[in-house]
């Protein structure tokens, strides 16, 4: 892809971001654009073939807007998915640009072909974020806590930590399944650590009971360890950005007119606390008990009445009428 210079200032900074370039508005000014930008699992995929159309409806009317869908699941996994979407009758409007695995990885879709953003890899490359080092503290953490493994290490029982392998396509992406009693420990711990700097964030998340039950019994068995008392999972994924950073980029990147309240976000998991501490949010009503916290202190946040699909939807109503996007 010809891709021009974008103006990456503020994206190592995880605290604050701002927009730069020919896009930036006066005081006074009007946002000319719109990016809108969605969790997958459990947010726009979470609805029915009618619910979808009128989701898709909703998105048309909206004047020179970019659809983003922001997720943390690799490219694989996100078109195996909507491809089993599609072949039940639901299918999920193809976004305009891909973010997978919480952030590290960016595609362009075209014609139902995702091109990965080649440049945004490179700003990722010279983060020198280090995963090995982030492996090795965790499992020295995880040890000290009282029981570390690797997911593939056969036979070896943990009793508060599982390493799993990453999903992304630059092995970035550190995800550790974590004992919930333990995890704002290993958090703690992690944050500081002097053996591997501050170019790292830290994106925690939730595998609901339900996504747990249809797993093989011997591998549940092995999981049993980090199960919550209902039946779900914490997780820590170590990554060099989060998504927040990833859409501060691609707005700069396409140079549009917009600020922080014409990017309307939405989800329902802990991966999306990026999205709602920058930007316009739109809380789900199926959202899980950790964004309900945050979101009880963030400012722009629309909390939904309705779950996945029609939360956005609903959502997405509202802003057009508040902000005047048709």
């Amino acid at each position: 892809m010809n891709y021009l210079q974008p103006t990456l200032t503020s994206i190592n900074k995880p605290n604050f971001i701002t927009f730069k370039g020919q896009h930036s508005l006066s005081k006074n000014e009007r946002a000319t654009n719109v990016i809108l930008v969605f969790d997958v699992d459990g947010s726009v995929a979470n609805g029915t073939a009618e619910d979808l159309k009128e989701f898709k409806k909703v998105v048309s009317s909206i004047r020179n807007n970019k659809l983003v869908y922001a997720t943390g699941q690799n490219l694989n996994t996100f078109l195996k998915e909507k491809g089993e979407s599609s072949d039940k009758g639901i299918d999920i409007l193809s976004p305009d640009y891909l973010i997978t695995s919480n952030g590290v990885n960016i595609y362009k879709q075209q014609n139902n072909k995702y091109m990965l953003d080649t440049r945004w890899n490179e700003h990722i490359q010279n983060l020198n974020f280090n995963p090995e080092k982030i492996k090795n503290v965790v499992q020295e953490v995880g040890n000290f806590m009282g029981g570390y493994c690797a997911k593939n290490d056969s036979g070896k029982q943990s009793k508060f930590v599982i390493m799993e392998s990453p999903r992304d396509e630059g092995h970035y992406s550190q995800q550790y399944l974590v004992a919930k009693h333990k995890k704002n420990s290993l958090i703690l711990a992690i944050k500081n650590s002097k053996q591997i700097g501050t170019n790292f964030e830290i994106v925690t998340d939730y595998i609901e009971p339900q996504l747990i039950k249809p797993l093989p019994e011997q591998y549940k068995k092995s999981l049993a360890p980090v199960m919550d008392n209902k039946g779900g999972i914490h997780t820590i994924h170590i990554l060099p950005v989060n998504k927040a950073q990833a859409v501060s980029y691609l707005a700069n990147e396409l140079k549009l007119k917009i600020s922080p309240k014409s990017v309307i976000t939405a989800g329902n998991g802990e991966n999306d606390i990026s999205l709602l501490e920058k930007f316009t949010f739109i809380l789900l009503n199926n959202a899980q008990e950790g964004l309900k916290k945050i979101a009880a202190k963030g400012k722009n946040v629309f909390r939904a009445d309705n779950n996945g699909t029609n939360g956005i939807t609903e959502g997405l109503k509202l802003f057009i009428q508040k902000f005047k996007l048709k």
